[in-house]
Formats: C-alpha cells, sequence, structure tokens
C-alpha cells in the first residue's frame, strides 16, 4: 500500500496514517471491491503523539488527499442528538448501514470532538473510540 498510494514520498513529515486493507481475497470483499485498497481512519500527529480531526487532515496528508482513499464519514451527530439516543437506537441506526453495494456494513466506528479534538480518555489512556458491529453483517 505504501507503494502503491506513494506514501513516503507524499505523506507531510511529521505525521502518520492508519488504516484498513480491504478488496478481493481479504475477508470475502464484503464491500465488493475490483482491487485492493488502503482506506485511511486516522492520520496522526507524531509529534503531539495526538490523531487529527477529519477537517485537519488535508495539510497532513498533502497530496495524499486527492489519491488515498479514507473511511466514510456516515454521519456527525451534535452533542444534543447524539446524548439523547440510547445504546438500542445506535445498535438500530448501525444495523442498516450498508456498503455501496448494499452488502451490511461491518459496524461504525464513534468518536468524540471537543474543541476541535479528538476526546481523550484518562481512564483508558487513549483516545475515545468506539465501534458498534452491525449485526447484519455476515464475513
Amino acid at each position: 500500500m505504501a507503494r502503491k498510494y506513494n506514501i513516503e514520498e507524499n505523506l507531510q513529515p511529521g505525521y502518520c496514517i492508519q488504516g484498513e486493507i480491504a478488496g478481493p481475497g481479504i475477508q470475502s470483499n464484503p464491500a465488493s471491491l475490483s482491487e485492493v485498497a488502503l482506506f485511511v481512519f486516522n492520520v496522526i500527529d507524531l509529534q503531539s503523539r495526538e490523531p487529527l480531526i477529519r477537517s485537519s487532515w488535508l495539510r497532513a496528508l498533502g497530496t495524499l488527499n486527492d489519491v488515498v482513499p479514507k473511511v466514510s464519514v456516515v454521519r456527525i451527530f451534535d452533542k444534543e442528538t447524539f446524548s439523547s439516543m440510547t445504546t438500542d437506537d445506535l445498535q438500530q441506526w448501525v444495523n442498516v448501514i450498508t456498503y455501496p453495494n448494499n452488502k451490511p456494513a461491518e459496524g461504525i466506528v464513534f468518536r468524540g470532538i471537543k474543541d476541535g479534538k479528538i476526546m481523550y480518555s484518562q481512564k483508558l489512556q487513549k483516545m475515545l473510540s468506539v465501534k458498534i458491529i452491525n449485526q447484519n453483517y455476515k464475513e
């Protein structure tokens, strides 16, 4: 993937990316991709060791921004809406998410953002990130 997207040459100094590789031959290719691809889900500032919020990715990715696929943002909840949802509400919402080929997607990752930064859990000692698995997803 590094060679395919010329990551070493194109990623701006001081950043690293995290992603998931998907495509033919990987987990039965549920999204029906025609070729193997990298889907970026984190861009990390190496100096602060903190992940960037999505709107800050452009400067870090530089020319990669137009080339490397990124995990889709399905929905952004405001604090009031998200606070009023139960875990059952979230599960029901996730259970209807599909890939473009209409097959059930694996799940959705939820992250809190406060003051322009991804929230950090002192208790967990890492960023606050929760994945809810789509109950209709089958490998």
